[in-house]
């Protein structure tokens, strides 16, 4: 009796760092690594960026936006110990409680968390300097897209296009392209790595949307008269409101209030066409949210976050050629954007386009070598598609070194070592991705299929079983009957 050893047709694809560049601009003038290292999240009910721009001892602060740390629904913000820093390295600090400040008058606020660990402050520049056609750089954390785990670190050049007269809020500098939701608060900086500014706004006049950052000397002038959060007053605007509902998710209420939105705030189009289209793909509606990411690459067309979210969702509705189309667009707006090679390689390979895949996957290691996404696909059609076992083992130990809590590469290494007729490697590799996902029903099965092959029945057939419950729960019907037939084949065989 013969089994079926199967590499699985799973392709992960995840939101990494995220680099997005104006190719007219000097793309690699400032070291983005560094950037990242006083750039942080702030999270709440919603989230943002900040900078680092003090330290005394082990107590830092943080410039971000106003309206970061403000709750929409209630006017005012929430207690400080319902705010958390997200530092670069992935650690995460509680605000200290009453530390949130805001800038009178100004769209900037303040506040500060303790850590042991060493973090560079930011060097602050002289935004009156600044000059129209000047590069600026921005770097921050998009808000995170529905079906990615998290939102992506965006560093991306922008040039600025002038200055505003008797600005609101404080938002005198303009720039293009404009940004995209999550990264208000993100610091702006010169070509010096000195900060000159806070993004913060965009704004659109119909057929171009700009971005809007305070100066830094804004903050510096007015740095002394600051009050507590809670006494700001807030609009209660459509687009707040309905970014806490998909944040409950309430999508259709979400999508009603960006509606309204449409009609009252004109100015905001990039931010509604991008919001509504995430609720859009959130409920599955393909076409609507293609169409929506589809205004916001007319409203910014040098902006690479539009095309490769657009081709991520046509791939996500089986449309590789399309989502390859949108992948070309984002590589030519920024060659060295290593997840567009990454989403553009899973779709050749979809497509049966193996050589375009390997060679997309080579492309993305060759400019980000810490990829695990990257590693892992590339492991999957080495192993899966060509059989170079070797190769894919290799692929797949990276994988797994880069992120070890992932269960797909321990699943598809045990393929690969099924393949090579090695039982106890396989084994363990399944029975890692069990214990990292216990209802991981294709690491049952395959764990299944070499319990067999080892002659160990007893332990076929549980996994068999557990797996057929799973796959039956999952609604997976072809590989329910696969598990049911083994079953069968087992209990009559005894």
């Amino acid at each position: 009796m013969t089994l079926n050893r199967k590499i699985s047709t799973t392709a992960l694809i995840f939101l990494g760092n995220l680099f997005v560049f104006n190719p007219l601009l000097p793309i690699h003038a400032l070291d983005s690594d560094k950037a990242d290292e006083y750039t942080v999240r702030i999270e709440a009910v919603g989230s943002g960026s900040g900078v680092i721009i003090k330290r005394e001892a082990n107590t830092y602060t943080v410039l971000t936006n106003n309206h970061v740390v403000i709750s929409p629904e209630e006017n005012a913000t929430n207690s400080s110990n319902e705010y958390s820093v997200v530092t670069h390295n992935e650690n995460k600090y509680k605000v200290i409680p009453n530390t949130i400040l805001s800038v009178k008058g100004v769209d900037l606020a303040v506040l500060q968390f303790i850590s042991n660990n060493n973090y560079p402050v930011v060097e602050v520049g002289d935004s009156n300097k600044l000059k129209k056609g000047d590069s600026i750089f921005i770097n921050g954390w998009s808000s995170p897209f529905k079906g990615f785990p998290d939102g992506g670190n965006t560093f991306f050049t922008a040039s600025l296009t002038g200055r505003v007269k008797n600005p609101k809020d404080g938002y005198e500098l303009m720039f293009l392209p404009s940004t995209v939701p999550g990264v208000s608060g993100s610091p702006i900086l010169d070509s010096r790595d000195h900060l000159i500014g806070i993004n913060g706004r965009s704004s659109c006049n119909g057929h171009t949307c700009f971005g809007f950052a305070i100066p830094i000397q804004v903050y510096l002038d007015n740095k002394d008269n600051q009050l507590p959060v809670v006494e700001i007053t807030v609009p209660e605007d459509f687009i707040s409101i309905g970014e806490e509902e998909a944040r409950k998710g309430n999508y259709r209420n979400a999508i009603a209030e960006y509606n309204k939105a449409l009609k009252e705030e004109p100015e905001n189009l990039l931010d509604i066409y991008y919001l509504r289209g995430e609720a859009f793909f959130a409920l599955r509606d393909y076409d609507a949210a293609i169409e929506d990411f589809s205004q916001f690459v007319r409203l910014s067309p040098k902006n690479y976050l539009a095309y490769f979210y657009r081709g991520y969702i046509r791939a996500e509705n089986d449309d590789f050629s399309g989502a390859i189309a949108d992948y070309n667009q984002a590589i030519e707006i920024d060659p060295n954007f290593s997840l567009a090679y990454t989403n553009r390689g899973r779709a050749y390979s979809r497509l049966g386009n193996t050589q375009s895949a390997i060679d997309d996957y080579n492309k993305a290691i060759s400019i980000n070598p810490n990829s695990a996404t990257a590693h892992y696909n590339r492991g999957l059609v080495l192993g899966r598609d060509l059989e170079k076992f070797q190769e894919a083992l290799a692929d797949f130990d990276k994988a797994i070194e880069l992120n070890p809590e992932e269960a797909e590469a321990y699943l598809n290494r045990g393929n690969v070592y099924n393949a090579l007729q090695e039982w106890q490697p396989a084994i363990d590799n399944y029975s890692k991705a069990i214990e990292i996902d216990p209802n991981h029903a294709e690491a049952h099965y395959n764990r299944g299929v070499v319990n067999y092959q080892n002659q160990e029945f007893q332990k076929s057939l549980e996994d068999f079983q557990r797996a057929s419950t799973l796959f039956k729960a999952q609604g997976d019907d072809a590989n329910y009957k696969r598990a049911l037939e083994r079953i069968s084949e087992i209990s009559g065989a005894n």
